[in-house]
Parts: C-alpha cells; sequence; structure tokens
C-alpha cells in the first residue's frame, strides 16, 4: 500500500529546495558554488535531484521492509551526491531528507536517519576540505614559493597557516550550522507529525464516541420499548383478565343467580372504568405512573389481593417478615408489578385452590419475594415464556436481583426472587 503525503505544503516546500538544488547545477556561479573544487557530474546530480522528485509521488507502506528500503535509497542517494558527483548545494538535500523522512517514518527511525544525514554532510564537508581544498591551498604556496625563489618555509614558517585556520573555522561552522538547521527540521516536523496524530486519534475517538452514542440510543429505545411493554401488560393485564373473569362467571350464573351475576357484571364493568382510566393515564404519565398510589407497599398488596380474591375466589396467604417501609422505591413497585403478574398467570393458566405469598429477608442481606401455588404447574424447557415470565425476569435483572421458577405437571409453581440490598437492616416483625 502506497501512502499519500500528509502535508502538501511541505511536499511543495522540498520541491522548491530539489529545483534550488537543479538551478546549483545548472549556474555555476556565487552564491551556487559551494563546494568548488571538487569533482563536478552534473548530469549525475540533476539525476538524482529528479529520483528524488519522482519519489515524491510515491512514499512507501506501512511494511517495515519498506519502509527500510525507502530510507535506505534517500541515504544511497544523499551519499552518491555527497563523495562522488559534489552536488553543489549539498545542505538542502540534506533538508529535503530530514523533511521527507521525518513525514513518513516513526520518530525513531527517523531521528536516525536525521543523524546519519547530518553525518553524510559533516563528512562531505569535511572530506572537501581534507581531499581537495588544503591540497589545493598547498600546492597555490608551492608555485608561488616557486615563483618568487624562496623555500616553502619562508612562505609558511612554522605555526598555524592563518589561511588553514580560516578553512577549518569556515567548515567548523558550515558544519554546526548545518547541524543546528537540520535539528530544527526534525523538532519542527515532529511537532506536526505529533500535531496530526492527535487530530487523528481525536478523530477516531470521536467517531467511536459517535457509534457508542448511537448503540447507547439503540439499546435505551429497545429498554423503554421493554418497559412500556411490561408496563402495559402490568397495569392492563390483571384488570382485562379478572374482567374476562368476571363476565364468564356471569354468564355461568345468569339462570340460576341473576343477582349474583348482576354483581358480577357491575365488578366486571367497573373494572373495564378502571381498565380505561388506566390507559389514559399510561399514554400520559407513562413514565412517571405510581402503581402503588402512594401507599405503603403492604397496605397496596393486600387491596391487590383483595381485588384478585374477588374475582378467582380464592384466598391467598400473604406473609411479610420484615421492615418493607425501608425499602428503596424502585424495588417497592418491582415487588408490586412481580405479584401482580404473577397472580394475572394463576388466574389464566394454574387453575389452583391455594397461593401463597411471602416476603421475608435474605442473610447477605437483601428481600426474599416467594410465591407460591398448588395449580396444575407446567415444564419449564417446554413452555415458551409469554410477556409474564419474562416481565418478571426483565424486572429482577434490571434490579441486579436472582428468580428462580420451580413447576412441574399437577406439582404447583413455585417463583422465588431475591433482591439485594446493600446495608438492609431487615426488623423482624410479622404482620
Amino acid at each position: 500500500m502506497v501512502m499519500k503525503h500528509p502535508f502538501r505544503f511541505l511536499l511543495q516546500f522540498e520541491w522548491c529546495l530539489l529545483a534550488l538544488c537543479a538551478v546549483g547545477e545548472v549556474v555555476r556561479v556565487p552564491p551556487f558554488r559551494l563546494m568548488r573544487g571538487m569533482p563536478h557530474a552534473p548530469l549525475w546530480n540533476l539525476t538524482i535531484v529528479l529520483i528524488f522528485v519522482l519519489l515524491s509521488f510515491r512514499s512507501p507502506g506501512q511494511e517495515r521492509f519498506q519502509r527500510l528500503g525507502y530510507g535506505a535509497l534517500l541515504l544511497g542517494l544523499l551519499a552518491i551526491a555527497a563523495f562522488c558527483t559534489g552536488l553543489q548545494l549539498l545542505p538542502l538535500l540534506c533538508i529535503v531528507v530530514v523533511l521527507r523522512c521525518g513525514v513518513l517514518f516513526e520518530p525513531l527511525l527517523s531521528w536516525g536517519i536525521a543523524g546519519l544525514t547530518f553525518l553524510m554532510g559533516a563528512g562531505a564537508q569535511v572530506y572537501y576540505l581534507m581531499t581537495f581544498r588544503l591540497p589545493r591551498l598547498e600546492q597555490m604556496a608551492l608555485r608561488r614559493a616557486a615563483r618568487l625563489g624562496v623555500s616553502p618555509e619562508t612562505i609558511a614558517p612554522e605555526g598555524v597557516d592563518p589561511i588553514t585556520s580560516r578553512l577549518w573555522t569556515s567548515s567548523l561552522s558550515s558544519i554546526l550550522l548545518l547541524g543546528l538547521v537540520l535539528l530544527f527540521v526534525q523538532v519542527l516536523i515532529a511537532s506536526l507529525v505529533a500535531e496530526r496524530r492527535n487530530r487523528e486519534a481525536l478523530a477516531i475517538a470521536n467517531t467511536r464516541l459517535r457509534e457508542y452514542a448511537l448503540k447507547a440510543e439503540a439499546t435505551a429505545t429497545l429498554q423503554e420499548r421493554n418497559r412500556i411493554s411490561r408496563e402495559i401488560h402490568d397495569a392492563l393485564g390483571h384488570s382485562l383478565t379478572a374482567s374476562n373473569i368476571h363476565l364468564e362467571a356471569a354468564l355461568r350464573l345468569l339462570k340460576s343467580d341473576p343477582e349474583e351475576a348482576t354483581d358480577l357484571l357491575r365488578e366486571a364493568k367497573r373494572l373495564g372504568s378502571e381498565t380505561l382510566q388506566a390507559v389514559r393515564d399510561s399514554v400520559k404519565t407513562l413514565r412517571s405512573e405510581d402503581p402503588l398510589k402512594s401507599q405503603p407497599l403492604d397496605k397496596a398488596i393486600e387491596l391487590l389481593l383483595q381485588d384478585w380474591s374477588r374475582s378467582s375466589q380464592i384466598v391467598p396467604s400473604f406473609e411479610v417478615s420484615l421492615d418493607i417501609s425501608t425499602l428503596p422505591e424502585s424495588l417497592k413497585i418491582a415487588t408490586y408489578r412481580i405479584i401482580q403478574e404473577a397472580l394475572t398467570n394463576i388466574s389464566k393458566y394454574a387453575q389452583a385452590r391455594e397461593v401463597w405469598i411471602s416476603l421475608t429477608s435474605a442473610s447477605n442481606p437483601g428481600l426474599v419475594l416467594t410465591i407460591r401455588d398448588d395449580g396444575v404447574g407446567f415444564v419449564r424447557s417446554q413452555t415458551r415464556s409469554g410477556f409474564g415470565l419474562q416481565g418478571i425476569e426483565e424486572r429482577v435483572q434490571a434490579l441486579d436481583g436472582t428468580v428462580e421458577i420451580v413447576s412441574a405437571i399437577d406439582r404447583g409453581c413455585s417463583i422465588r426472587v431475591q433482591f439485594p440490598l446493600p446495608d438492609f437492616d431487615s426488623a423482624q416483625s410479622s404482620t
């Protein structure tokens, strides 16, 4: 895979530097004759500059082998230009190498290439001075001595030749300046690359955050739909079931006991009116509806059992052995709804004669709700869960509780729900 250059303006700056290098090979006048005296191969130097330009259009991919090969090629071309073909504006080519490698490679590798680039530039300067400038200066001194008819020692007595000293000083200054420029370029590129990577990481984080928000929204929507379905089922299912039972009993007693049938019809009408009102309330204030109607939990359960007893002709046994006034409101509502749903299921399917309900404290601590009946029972593995049992399980899971449903044919059904309750102080009291 080929990467594109991430900074367009730096690529254009590289082209400008390479253009100056090309001009320096064509125009052999100051300030372009920085390497006077070295063997000069303009065609080869122009070819190297052209290769650098072509390489700017094709950068290496993420593979380590490609990266190392690309860096080695750049350093190889730089070495040829420095020691073989005598590129006039070699420092500019050094800057191009540092710019390109600093952008494309990871920090450690880019710093390593920058160091090698500096060593090549400094080595070329020293090589140029030792191989061409100083020998040429010595030859000039010998020719001058021969022309004057004196010995070379007369021209350059013992001590340091001031011209040689200036040449060394000039070369060291050029090396130091090259090092500072390359260091500045490398630090600048490292800062740009780090900022770009931070922006990319921030963009990725924002994208993931948006995806997470969409998923959270979808999950919240699904949970809200499930909650609404449970609320409608719990609030209306019980009343409709009771109303249906009343109507069936009234039809059976219509001829044999008209007065009882009339009472049942009145009760069914009352339940229908309450159900209609519950539908209206659910549409308006489903989120804030309080099924307990601000009553204590035990009182609300007793009223629920009385109402259910009138429609089912079953008197449930209800036992409380803890102080339920200290329970959180969410736990009270969940307990009420679970009992309501269990009674609705018993009315529909159980054909039970007795029902037992108990609220006790757990030892861990917590709340234990148990609902048992002596009905026909069922095999859980062979029964597809409807909204009733599913709603109970969802309510329990929402409060980090556990539910255990045990049933068998002709053995009734037992539902045991346990809710954790941190810092729960059970008051052993009986009603």
